[in-house]
């Protein structure tokens, strides 16, 4: 039975529509750690078999391997963004591909895909900065995915500043929950290092089966730790708002 929460939306925004569809492995054209991958109708030179991969905008994904009697062997799992372009999967099970990866989009469009793998212990391909984070972050994915949890709409976000020293701010958000039960917060997006903006999602909660009732509500997050080089990008299922954060700047 589809839970309640199902109308709200993932968010996927941060990744281009392009890359929502089936794709396979190009091998012939890697080079330098990048991965190239086409759609089914390229004209792809004969092969034993090719791996690849299907990436849904509902957070599902399908990696395809190629089985000792070079058939296809399809293992489910699910995606998550870990950064701008940056995507962790976590696979139920299966053999050959890693149960948990991370790869960065470097470029796509509606027929090629580029890709740079990251590994447990190196990091990037080309470099090993950062390799204890990622790992963590790959560790994550391996958690079940929450299913009471969803993005939902505001109505207003502004930004305060505290009479303190140093300055601190603390970030405002006001609209209509669809329950009245509902439990409303402010969730930074955990990153490995800092992007210029830091998103902040509005995240509700139902513990039960939820009274629904548009209730207006208000919460607040103080930012110390949470803002990218610039400010930050607040996030609703459809809503979006950006600040770009100043010393003894208020919105």
């Amino acid at each position: 039975m589809p839970s309640q929460l199902d109308k709200y939306p993932i968010r996927t925004a941060t990744l281009p529509p392009a890359v929502f569809r089936h794709w396979r492995h190009s091998q012939e054209e890697d080079r330098d750690g990048v991965e190239v991958y086409h759609t089914d109708d390229f004209p792809f030179p004969p092969a034993f078999g090719r791996d690849g991969f299907e990436i849904c905008s509902d957070g599902r994904f399908v990696q395809e391997d190629i089985g000792p009697a070079d058939e296809i062997i399809r293992t489910p799992g699910h995606w998550a963004l870990l950064a701008p372009r940056r995507v962790g999967v976590s696979l139920d099970g299966g053999t050959g591909t890693p149960r948990r990866f991370v790869f960065d989009i470097v470029d796509v469009d509606d027929s090629t895909l580029r890709i740079r793998r990251f590994t447990r212990h190196a990091g990037p391909t080309e470099a090993g900065e950062g390799a204890a984070d990622e790992a963590r972050a790959v560790d994550l994915l391996a958690r079940p995915p929450a299913s009471t949890f969803r993005l939902i709409d505001f109505e207003e976000a502004k930004i305060l500043s505290l009479l303190t020293f140093p300055g601190q701010f603390v970030l405002q958000v006001s609209g209509l929950k669809p329950y009245a039960d509902m439990k409303v917060s402010l969730e930074p997006v955990v990153y490995i290092r800092q992007p210029e903006y830091w998103e902040i999602e509005v995240v509700g909660s139902l513990s039960g089966i939820g009274l629904p009732v548009d209730t207006p509500y208000t919460v607040s997050l103080p930012l110390a730790g949470s803002i990218g080089s610039i400010g930050i990008d607040v996030v609703g299922a459809t809503t979006f708002q950006r600040f770009d954060i100043l010393p003894g700047n208020t919105q």
